[in-house]
């Protein structure tokens, strides 16, 4: 069919071209144009839309599919298949992606709409979105060996904190004392110069563990994608062979095919939909250039239509001076900006093996705004440019015959602008061309604007598509056709030649016109021919008329794959606590985070104590931009990791925050089953109602063996106003040490309940020790005893005690000895008391 098509057109019957034939005879035509009426084009641009660019960019995994063939640069995808998937967790899947034949170049590979970015040498990606370098953080449990070190996992990027694990201290090493307050010099820890992976630590600290949470520079890469180019003696890709054995091996190597062995490393943020399209940016197949005698890889549309004919018709020759005249108007450089230039025609298109030779020959032409013609075996191929005319003819080369001259174009054809669409490089998808509209053509149409939808996807630069679209606008209007018959004499003219006619009844005197179609009659001796007018100013292209793409596209949506990390920011303290109506207490920390992209829809939050090993967690709606830490207390050190997750469960990197607690944080503790409690100033000029001992040890001493119970904390003064219950709360931990032989001590909590009463004159011992039903045991050695004991009190002061309105209940912590013979010394440290008073 496609020679038929091509071949010489049959001859219209008789010796006239009627009216009514002109349009079946253009139809016939021997040339092969890349200039179309407006019909046609519509039907184009309609073919155009069910065939998107996109579409081939899609996968495509079917047992037999169509083997394009791809010319110049473009982005493309083709048949996949999967042979299988690997890893500890089956977490590779391997992916084998053919794309036809051999090709010049694998430039890019994308997985989705985006470029997997620069491979190293065994394909694997080194660049976002796809390989992440990130600041993660990491929690150690750690043993500090011999030499006072511990040797981190990773190069430490920064350490948030070192802890050393209270309950991992041994008896013997450090006293708890030691723990809780180690001296300056047992706290040190350093990072070595000469190993920036090492901490060390005083000598003291050697055997014990130590807890750090620290944060390195993680490098992954989750995408990879071999290239393999269909040349001659291809092997199969060693990596998938070594990955799948028994499913791979090294006959399934693509003999004569070009195809991207590929794998993907499951991660929920790089793939949150599963598998994506892969696609390539490729430099297509390698063309004949008679002006090298070479076949190299071109976007040149003149070689590339002569690749087009060859593949259907090995045995067809071209004529060379067309040929080169043609590749070399195409590789001409046009001015687009006054200072920049670019190749005038070039042709990036990827042709499915079900096209016809002709469809696929016309796309190439009309790249070129040029036309391709067989006369007797030989291909004749011109580009869009101005070719003077070589021959003359007059009224002396008519042979006897009607002769038919069209003015202007039929209805339904005419056309006075053109816009379209061409393929935008940047993301490779299908972008509008501007609208180009002749002014003088519109008031010819008596002002009526017709835009033709032109499909110029085979040109990836906006420039180029305007230059292509307005040289066939203008061509298009050259609507002066003329059909006659030709003596014998004019038998060298073949369709695609440029000619003058000079008819004098015409008024045409040089007139220039293009020969569309002859067809010789053997039985008259004479040619039928059809010319169009042609102009050499419709070549001209003012640079000045280009217009660039939108600069301001209608959508700026953000990358799904990238989300930012969460700003944080945290409260603790007095006011940050619930109590609940049984009187239970809770203090925490508050953590907030900045607004977020309306993209992010949830924060991950983690959080722990710098000494412990378990962690906390919760997930939170982003729009809250809070969310509360329980189980804190006061001068606590917690570790806090937060990260954004966006709609389609892409996660941030995490953002790590180091945060004290503060000192005027509230006690966990449970109340007197108290209803409707509410923290409350216990004094309105002080608007204090905590009260911490946390200053110099607790001392006594013993003198003799007769006990001394004169030392005494601080006072703390407690206002009650008469109409609510006051509750008083003491917690903490005091380490007592008793020197002597059978040596009694007493930690105590005082409450005197008259203003006039003295923390130093407290009468007996019972009212010391067993004050309102409270005793306190007392700590009792034999030669030297340490102990630490844990104090948590809650003593309710009721409004109906018989007090007066203002008076003032102080409190106080006592430490006293009992009288035993041998007691020589009681001491108190490490004191970590809160006292807190609660009204209701």
């Amino acid at each position: 069919m496609f020679a038929a098509i091509l071949s010489a057109a049959s001859l219209i019957a008789g010796s006239t071209v009627t009216y009514a034939s002109y349009a079946s005879y253009l139809a016939l035509s021997a040339m092969v144009v890349g200039v179309y009426d407006a019909r046609r084009q519509r039907q184009q641009a309609q073919k155009a839309l069910d065939r998107s660019v996109t579409d081939r960019n899609v996968m495509v995994r079917e047992a037999v599919a169509d083997r394009p063939h791809i010319f110049g640069r473009v982005r493309t995808s083709g048949q996949v298949q999967f042979p299988g998937s690997s890893g500890t967790y089956n977490d590779k899947l391997h992916f084998a992606l053919s794309l036809g034949d051999e090709l010049d170049a694998i430039e890019d590979v994308w997985f989705g709409d985006q470029a997997i970015g620069t491979l190293d040498a065994d394909g694997w990606t080194t660049e976002p979105p796809f390989a992440r370098l990130r600041v993660e953080p990491i929690a150690e449990t750690l043993t500090i060996g011999g030499n006072a070190r511990v040797t981190l996992a990773h190069l430490a990027y920064a350490i948030d904190s070192v802890a050393i694990d209270v309950s991992d201290v041994s008896p013997g090493t450090l006293t708890a004392n030691q723990v809780n307050n180690p001296p300056s010099g047992m706290a040190t820890y350093y990072v070595t110069a000469d190993d920036p992976t090492q901490i060390v630590f005083h000598a003291d600290r050697v055997g014990q563990t130590a807890i750090v949470h620290y944060r390195y520079t993680k490098s992954t890469t989750f995408a990879r994608a071999k290239a393999f180019l269909g040349a001659s003696g291809q092997v199969a890709d060693p990596y998938l062979v070594a990955q799948l054995p028994g499913n791979w091996s090294a006959t399934d190597k693509f003999a004569g095919t070009a195809y991207i062995s590929g794998t993907w490393v499951y991660d929920p943020d790089i793939y949150p939909s599963g598998v994506l399209d892969v696609s390539a940016v490729v430099r297509g197949e390698k063309c004949y250039d008679p002006r090298t005698a070479t076949t190299v890889w071109t976007r040149n549309p003149a070689l590339i239509a002569w690749k087009i004919i060859s593949k259907r018709f090995p045995s067809e020759t071209y004529d060379s001076t067309s040929l080169i005249a043609a590749a070399n108007a195409c590789d001409a450089l046009v001015d687009v900006s006054g200072t920049e230039t670019q190749a005038r025609y070039t042709y990036d298109d990827v042709i499915s093996s079900t096209t016809n030779t002709k469809a696929a020959l016309e796309r190439a032409l009309q790249a070129m705004v040029g036309s391709a013609v067989r006369v007797a075996g030989t291909w004749y191929i011109w580009a869009g440019v101005w070719v003077a005319a070589t021959i003359a003819l007059d009224e002396n080369d008519l042979a006897p015959g009607e002769i038919i001259v069209q003015g202007m174009a039929e209805d339904g054809v005419l056309f006075n602008g053109v816009g379209g669409r061409f393929t935008d490089p940047a993301r490779w998808v299908e972008d509008a061309i501007p609208i180009y509209v002749s002014p003088a053509y519109v008031t010819e149409d008596g002002g009526d604007e017709e835009v033709l939808d032109s499909d110029l996807t085979m040109i990836t630069d906006t420039h180029r598509a305007q230059r292509v679209n307005r040289l066939l606008l203008h061509k298009a209007r050259q609507a002066l056709t003329f059909a006659c018959t030709l003596d014998i004499g004019a038998y060298p003219i073949y369709p695609g030649q440029m000619v003058t006619w000079t008819i004098e009844r015409y008024g045409w005197s040089g007139k220039t016109f293009r020969c569309l179609n002859r067809v010789y009659s053997p039985a008259t001796g004479t040619l039928q021919a059809l010319f169009q007018e042609d102009a050499e100013a419709i070549y001209d292209h003012d640079y000045a008329e280009l217009v660039n793409v939108d600069p301001a596209p209608n959508t700026n949506l953000p990358d799904p794959l990238t989300v930012a990390a969460p700003v944080m920011s945290f409260a603790s303290g007095a006011i940050y606590a619930t109590v609940s109506a049984d009187g239970s207490q809770r203090p925490y920390l508050r953590a907030y985070w900045a607004a977020l992209d309306e993209s992010v829809e949830r924060v991950e939050i983690w959080w722990r104590r710098t000494t412990d090993t378990v962690w906390q967690q919760a997930i939170v709606p982003a729009s809250e931009q809070m969310h509360d830490l329980y189980g804190v207390a006061s001068t606590e050190v917690w570790v806090v990791w937060a990260r954004a997750i966006n709609g389609i469960g892409v996660r941030s990197a995490w953002t790590v925050s180091t945060v004290t607690i503060d000192t005027d944080a509230p006690t966990n503790f449970l109340g007197d089953g108290m209803v409707e409690t509410r923290m409350i100033a216990a004094s309105a000029a002080t608007d204090v109602y905590t009260y911490d001992y946390a200053g110099a040890p607790l001392t006594v001493d013993i003198s003799g063996s007769t006990a001394d119970d004169t030392a005494i904390t601080d006072n703390y003064l407690v206002e009650n106003d008469g109409d609510e219950s006051v509750t008083v709360v003491v917690t903490g931990q005091v380490m007592l040490t008793v020197t002597g032989t059978t040596a009694k001590a007493y930690l105590a909590i005082e409450f005197f309940r008259n203003c006039t009463a003295s923390l130093l004159d407290n009468p007996t011992y019972d009212s010391l020790y067993n004050w309102e039903g409270y005793a306190i045991s007392p700590v009792q050695a034999s030669g030297t005893s340490a102990h630490t004991l844990t104090v948590t009190r809650s003593i309710v002061l009721a409004p109906d005690d018989p007090l007066d309105a203002n008076e003032i209940h102080a409190v106080g912590v006592r430490l006293s000895a009992l009288g035993d013979t041998g007691c020589t010394a009681v001491t108190a440290s490490n004191p970590m008391l809160r006292i807190e008073v609660v009204k209701r």
